[in-house]
């Protein structure tokens, strides 16, 4: 899953050189895996926000305020996408990642 791609790629990277951070865009729906995924995420992260409950502008802000270098989007235009976030350009590089594996 992408999710355990993720988690490989942040233990991987130099610290030193790389900050993750990383933001929840949909809300724990209280399923096991879904939280445990996510707590493992968060733990992987230098920096964990759960944007889920901001409205699309409020996320958008706070990404920018953060001031990552490149905003990878997992979710693409699968469910729960933010798309209208991802579009007002929170970050100067934004990439798509893995969205639609066939």
């Amino acid at each position: 899953s992408i999710g355990r791609e993720m988690l490989f790629l942040m233990g991987a990277h130099d610290r030193g050189k790389v900050k993750p951070i990383c933001y929840a865009l949909n809300k724990d729906e209280g399923s096991w895996l879904q939280h445990v995924w996510r707590e493992s995420i968060s733990k992987g992260c230098e920096v964990f926000h759960d944007v889920s409950p901001l409205s699309d502008s409020a996320a958008a802000l706070l990404i920018n305020k953060d001031a990552p270098h490149v905003l990878i989007d997992l979710n693409g235009w699968s469910g729960g996408n933010r798309a209208t976030m991802i579009s007002m350009r929170p970050a100067p590089v934004q990439v798509n990642y893995k969205n639609w594996v066939a």
